[in-house]
């Protein structure tokens, strides 16, 4: 983990989680609806529930609030949100810098 630009080993377990469960997960939070997002993703309504639900035991935390009302970001949520927004686009800004690297080299 870099810290103000200083690595800091990290001994605490990663979480796994897999990118299917943070892509259902995004497009819940875009949607904020389970089954709006399914229909986006072209998959079945217990299948973005099923998947938000394994997300939300390996981080043991409560992502979403399911109400009668609606579906709403917790706390949590918004910052997980915020958090995989950010590594995927930090990841595909590496891979475009790698990529032209490689072409150089």
């Amino acid at each position: 983990m870099r810290i103000l630009g200083v690595y800091k080993e990290r001994t605490e377990r990663v979480p796994d989680m897999t990118q299917s469960q943070i892509t259902y997960f995004l497009t819940v939070a875009d949607t904020l609806s389970f089954s709006k997002a399914a229909a986006a993703l072209f998959v079945s309504q217990p299948a973005v529930s099923k998947q938000v639900s394994l997300l939300e035991e390996e981080l043991g935390l409560t992502l979403f609030d399911r109400t009668r009302q609606g579906v709403f970001l917790t706390e949590a949520g918004r910052l997980f949100s915020e958090l995989f927004r950010d590594f995927i686009n930090r990841f595909h800004a590496t891979m475009e810098e790698a990529q032209h690297i490689n072409r150089r080299l």
